[in-house]
């Protein structure tokens, strides 16, 4: 628990550092913009940046990544549908009955909705009106520093 803590600590100071790092030369009430990815159960800080152009690099190199990883995924799923239908059963030997085969089935032929969604959710290039909640999403926001 002690090295848990420890590691924690290490990565809040990198965080602070950086901060403070991005925030050197600022004038008062200076506008910075802050980027990175947030979804249920975490909100990564990617970068803070002085000018929006660098900002929107940024967020567009996340963007993409995301939209990279929903593509692959759902290729994957595909194929995962077509081995388990293949197998036609559980973990655990559990024969599929009519509606286990049939969503599958559907899967195989059309791939995953859940990442079809995600796909056409991270299509959306303005940062202002993407929206992939409950999964990954990019984000920047533009802060007021005092």
């Amino acid at each position: 628990m002690r090295t848990r803590n420890k590691e924690i600590n290490n990565i809040i100071a990198k965080g602070e550092k950086a901060i403070g790092e991005a925030c050197k030369g600022l004038k008062d009430k200076e506008i910075v913009y802050v980027v990175g990815n947030c979804g249920p159960e975490h909100d990564m800080l990617e970068g803070i940046y002085r000018n929006k152009e660098d900002a929107l690099k940024a967020f567009e190199e996340i963007r993409v990544g995301l939209l990279e990883e929903a593509k692959h995924m759902l290729l994957w799923s595909i194929e995962d549908a077509k081995e388990h239908l293949k197998k036609g059963e559980w973990f655990g030997g559990k024969k599929f009955d009519e509606g286990n085969i049939a969503y599958f089935k559907d899967i195989a032929e059309n791939g995953s909705d859940m990442y079809k969604e995600i796909i056409s959710r991270l299509s959306e290039t303005d940062p202002a009106k993407i929206d992939n909640y409950p999964q990954e999403t990019p984000y920047i926001h533009e802060e007021e520093l005092q």
